[in-house]
C-alpha cells in the first residue's frame, strides 16, 4: 500500500507542478509574443486569465498545453525564459505521466 500512496503523491505533485508552469508559460507567450498568443487562440493558463483570453477557454487552454508540450515555437527559441519554462514544463509533464503509468501499473499488478 505505501507504494501506492508515493505514486498518488508523485502525480499529485507532478500534475500540480505541470499546470503552473504551463500557466507560466502561457503568460510569458501573452507578455512577449502577443500576435503568436491571439493565433493559438488566446488561451488563458489554469490559473491567469487575462481579459482578452479566449471565450472558448477550456478548448484554447488544452490545445494550448499540447502544441507547447510537443512543439517549439519561435518566441520560445527567441526567449530564454521561455525555453526554461518550457523544458521544466515538459519535464513535470513526463514525470507526471511516468507517475500514472507506475500507479496503473500498481493497480493492475496486484489482480
Amino acid at each position: 500500500m505505501p507504494m501506492i500512496t508515493v505514486a498518488l503523491s508523485v502525480i499529485g505533485v507532478a500534475t500540480l507542478a505541470t499546470l503552473v508552469l504551463h500557466g507560466r508559460l502561457v503568460r510569458r507567450q501573452h507578455e512577449i509574443a502577443r500576435e503568436s498568443w491571439e493565433r493559438d487562440g488566446s488561451p488563458p493558463g489554469f490559473a491567469w486569465s487575462p481579459r482578452e483570453a479566449s471565450v472558448v477557454r477550456s478548448w484554447a487552454r488544452t490545445a494550448a498545453y499540447f502544441r507547447l508540450l510537443v512543439g517549439t515555437p519561435p518566441w520560445i527559441v527567441a526567449d530564454g525564459r521561455a525555453r526554461v519554462l518550457r523544458a521544466r514544463f515538459r519535464i513535470s509533464s513526463l514525470v507526471a505521466f511516468a507517475a500514472w503509468a507506475w500507479f496503473l501499473s500498481l493497480i493492475l499488478g496486484r489482480r
